[in-house]
Order: C-alpha cells, then structure tokens, then sequence
C-alpha cells in the first residue's frame, strides 16, 4: 500500500498513433494511483492521433503539439522539461499499462528509500492481441548491474519510473542520438551509474 501520496508525471510522445492512443491513455486514467499529470505531446503525426487524445475531457491531461515531426528524442526531453512531478515514467502511445502499475511502483520506492528508479516485467502481443512473449528481466540490483555490463538492457525504458530528484542529477536525452536509437539505454545506464535500481517481478506493462 502506498504510503504517500506523490504526483507522477507521465509522459506520453505520440507519432500517428491513431490506432492505439485511446487504449494507451485509458490505461493512464484507469489506474488505481490518481496522483498523476499525463503529459501527451503529438509529434506532427500527418493522421488523427491529436483528434483521439482531445476526446478525453480530464484535467490531468495536458496536451502538446509539435508543427512539424521532431523525432521522439527531442520530443521526449521537451516532455521532460514539463515535469513537475515527484516521479517521472514513461507510457509509449502503442502501449498499455495495468491498472495497478503505478501503485505497485510507488510501493517499491516506500519499501526502499534508497531506491531512484524500479521497473517492471512486461508481456509482448501482436497487432491483433495475442500474447507473444513475457519479459524475464533480472531483479536486483546486482543482477541488473551485472548484465548492464554485459552490453544487455537489463530493464525495460517504458517500464520504468525514476525520482525526479535523480532525473536532475542524470538530465535528458543526449542529442547525439536523434533519430539514431539507443537513448534510452544510455539515460537508463547514466541513472544506474547514481542509484539503486531494480524490476519488480509482476508484469505491469504491456
């Protein structure tokens, strides 16, 4: 059970994500943690993404958009920028999370004060829903510190959730790698280099 009651800042990129965003900003709304801002930012998608995200009439929701495609990197860290939470996670526009996702990260951070960011299993589907694989990602700490050395991602970005106090000691997304890949491995890999990590066993994201 969560003890406190901080705000999470969600951040949600969307790139003609028309297909799937409903589900994916349903699954925001419908968590059993209320605490939230669901920061949303269409990136110039030439379809009607943006149209499907102003169906949802909640003033947790605050909608961005870019007149022109900027690549997920730099749209990324300009959702970074309008964080005002106490912990900051991730929830790709393709995606979808439990309803009890939230709740059960929040209750790591409570079991572990030294904890800076915990993330989770997660289960793969196909276009149509059907169950592919579910992830097996190692637990602890050393586990992950280990694998990480191993040049293998030892946790899942979308899955993640990280004190904003050790989101301002690690920054954003390194431009070096726009429209290149590999961002996220690298911001993940810079926040294991200051904190205690670890993934929660349960799938949480999907």
């Amino acid at each position: 059970m969560v003890i406190s009651k901080p705000l999470i800042s969600v951040i949600m990129p969307a790139y003609n994500a028309e297909a799937y965003i409903k589900e994916a900003i349903s699954s925001i709304l419908n968590q059993t943690y209320p605490h939230f801002e669901l920061l949303i930012c269409d990136d110039g998608s030439t379809d009607n993404t943006i149209e499907v995200v102003q169906l949802f009439q909640d003033n947790r929701i605050k909608l961005f958009k870019n007149k022109k495609n900027k690549g997920n990197l730099k749209t990324t860290n300009f959702l970074f920028s309008k964080c005002k939470g106490d912990f900051i996670t991730i929830q790709d526009a393709d995606d979808y999370s439990v309803p009890h996702r939230f709740e059960m990260l929040l209750n790591a951070f409570d079991e572990d004060k030294d904890l800076g960011m915990v993330g989770s299993n997660y289960l793969a589907v196909s276009f149509d829903g059907k169950e592919l694989f579910s992830g097996n990602l190692p637990e602890s700490n050393k586990e992950i510190t280990n694998i990480a050395q191993k040049e293998v991602v030892p946790m899942l970005y979308a899955s993640v959730m990280v004190k904003k106090a050790i989101f301002d000691k690690t920054g954003f997304f390194p431009v070096f790698f726009n429209r290149k890949g590999y961002a996220d491995f690298d911001w993940m890999a810079r926040i294991q280099e200051k904190t205690i990590v670890k993934n929660i066993k349960d799938v949480l994201y999907v």
